[in-house]
């Protein structure tokens, strides 16, 4: 059962679980009480380069968000407490083997055997999967291959194809006349990053593993795969993904008979949930996933 009233969070404490390579990932568990609770809350970040343990939003919004749940968050790959938090794009001490290593398929395999570790510790009865941006794809992604998620939640994530959504993002809001030249030359640009780009290569903070599986990936597909409820969230004045392709593959899905799959739009919010004067939503989301929780997972006695 699903319970969104309760008690102060226990503090959270890193874990670390060995990777097959020697490395190390690091994850933390914050319980809502002395003993581990029956539900578990999955929250997963978005493509920054940045500890989740320092995302002041996951931490104050989204960690809080039932207050009688433990909440797992997992650090990507070389990354920990110790990177401090910066909200640019590109910042220049980003970990070489986390731009090197991340990718959408290395994140499902941490946050899988992250799981298959706890559930072997703690046999949580009820797993909930979110995420926002990138975390939306994978929170996905993992719901398609889990046996154990029960429900998932996917935030302005974006369409079918990450290519429709950084073409989207990159013209949104420039000219309507802008120079067919110009969005030619994004493509040229991606059709590299997805083809023979040198392997180590690097652009902005991620390297050709993570470009390579962002442009491959069908998130369309993976949708199609969860066959538990889905809630998918899209602020329409979202200029960071594209809210008309989010649309497409949410009516293709619902074509396709996948009864399982909500849908959810904020007509006058951003990718951030604020509005045009600035104000922030995300309190009236998270109440509004709160209570799809209830509906799509409800308590069992």
């Amino acid at each position: 059962m699903l319970v969104f009233a309760g008690s102060t969070a226990m503090a959270q404490s890193p874990v670390s679980l060995p990777r097959a390579d020697g490395s190390e990932i690091t994850y933390y568990v914050k319980q809502a009480a002395s003993q581990p609770a029956k539900q578990l809350l999955v929250i997963m970040q978005g493509s920054d380069c940045n500890s989740v343990r320092n995302n002041p939003r996951i931490q104050e919004m989204f960690v809080p968000m039932l207050p009688n749940a433990d909440v797992l968050t997992v650090e990507k790959y070389g990354v920990d407490a110790s990177l401090a938090w910066n909200p640019e794009d590109y910042r220049t001490d980003c970990p070489i083997p986390t731009m090197l290593y991340d990718s959408l398929s290395q994140r499902v395999q941490d946050y899988s055997a992250v799981l298959k570790a706890l559930q072997k510790q703690h046999g949580y009865a009820h797993v909930v999967v979110m995420g926002g941006e990138e975390g939306a794809i994978t929170a996905v992604m993992l719901a398609a291959e889990s046996d154990i998620v029960e429900a998932s939640i996917a935030f302005n994530g974006g369409g079918r194809w990450f290519r429709d959504d950084v073409v989207y993002s990159e013209v949104s809001q420039l000219p309507a006349d802008l120079n067919p030249d110009y969005v030619k030359g994004i493509h040229e640009q991606l059709d590299f990053l997805a083809g023979n780009s040198p392997p180590h290569a690097i652009v902005g903070v991620h390297g050709m593993k993570w470009w390579k599986e962002k442009l491959a990936h069908d998130q369309q597909a993976a949708v199609m795969k969860v066959d538990t409820p889905l809630l998918v969230i899209q602020a329409e004045q979202d200029t960071s993904v594209s809210p008309i392709a989010v649309q497409q593959m949410v009516n293709e899905v619902r074509a396709a008979g996948r009864t399982n799959v909500h849908y959810k739009t904020y007509p006058d919010l951003d990718h951030v949930f604020e509005d045009a004067q600035g104000e922030n939503h995300m309190g009236t989301v998270i109440n509004d996933m709160k209570t799809w929780l209830l509906e799509a997972v409800p308590p069992q006695s």
